[in-house]
């Protein structure tokens, strides 16, 4: 039995991602080629990877900022918490 919609699976679901098709309003993706579905794949790894280091820069800067509350300090920056 496949994922249901709306469900997610795991990368290595190899099934599950054979039945995905991916539609972009704006772009034209043609994954019926290894070449593409390698060079969707490499995008999308980088897409991630700039999504993880945002959210630990973001909470490192949390924590500083937290940090320095504490000790009474004030970073620059808008104050907005």
């Amino acid at each position: 039995m496949g994922p249901q919609p709306g469900t997610r699976t795991h990368h290595g679901d190899r099934a599950a991602r054979a039945r995905r098709r991916v539609v972009s309003l704006t772009e034209k993706f043609d994954l019926e080629i290894k070449e593409r579905r390698f060079m969707f794949a490499v995008l999308a790894a980088a897409a991630e990877y700039e999504l993880e280091l945002r959210a630990e820069r973001q909470a490192r800067g949390d924590r500083r900022r937290q940090v320095a509350r504490g000790e009474g300090r004030m970073l620059p920056g808008p104050s907005v918490l």
